[in-house]
């Protein structure tokens, strides 16, 4: 039996990136699919307003990251939060990341804010153990980038990973819900990149700090296996 995931591309790459990087939702493909056999991967561009004509449909959703923000409350956000409410009513897997894990928060009845830059690589400990956490770990580390963060879930998502600098890096809801601030679908190279449109913005020595951390490797190889355990609820391969 073929599994169908639907990835929300919630981002327009820029012209730098055209021939050099894959857009976030080819990420995320190239991130799951070795450890998601059987699986069937189609894109959606949802800022563009492309979506399934029946979301349910599909085994699981994934929700990309993107240099937009959620407080911006822009008309493409709204009908995304409407299509988050249809797929936790119908408790469809959320896999959702960075922006993603903003708009699940926003659409549920949580909050987001702007907070002090999260720049590089960062640890971060396990709150709460979940079975599709294997190989198991107590902390992990994994590339950020991140302007905002969710300040209040909603009221039935539990936080799963918290950093010192970010109180809620990873959260779910039951069985069906899975969301991170942090980026495992990012790889060095692209951090780089990211930090060379972003440093105008960073203090000089958070910039250095953070390539020094990306040349140092981060745990993405870990979580890639948790979020497709978590979507395919079976043992990671």
């Amino acid at each position: 039996m073929t599994r169908k995931i639907a990835i929300y591309l919630t981002e327009i790459r820029a012209e730098s990136e055209l021939d050099k990087f894959d857009d976030y939702a080819q990420k995320f493909e190239c991130m799951l699919s070795p450890h998601m056999p059987n699986t069937k991967f189609e894109h959606f561009n949802v800022m563009q307003g492309n979506y399934p004509s029946d979301p349910t449909g599909y085994d699981g959703v994934v929700i990309t990251g993107s240099i937009e923000n959620v407080t911006d409350d822009e008309p493409w956000m709204q009908k995304l939060f409407d299509h988050i409410r249809i797929l936790d009513t119908a408790k469809v897997k959320i896999f959702a990341v960075c922006f993603g894990h903003h708009a699940v928060a926003v659409a549920l009845g949580g909050s987001v804010n702007y907070r002090p830059l999260l720049l590089g690589v960062a640890k971060f400990d396990i709150m709460t153990q979940k079975s599709w956490m294997q190989p198991q770990a107590s902390s992990l580390k994994l590339p950020t980038g991140n302007f905002q963060q969710v300040t209040n879930l909603p009221i039935d998502m539990q936080i799963l990973a918290k950093n010192p600098l970010c109180p809620i890096v990873m959260a779910a809801k039951a069985d069906h819900i899975l969301t991170s601030q942090f980026h495992p679908e990012l790889s060095a190279e692209y951090m780089h990149h990211y930090i060379d449109g972003i440093a105008h913005k960073a203090d000089p020595e958070l910039v250095t700090i953070a390539r020094k951390q990306i040349d140092q490797g981060a745990d993405s190889h870990i979580v890639a296996k948790w979020a497709a355990a978590f979507l395919s609820d079976l043992q990671p391969i």
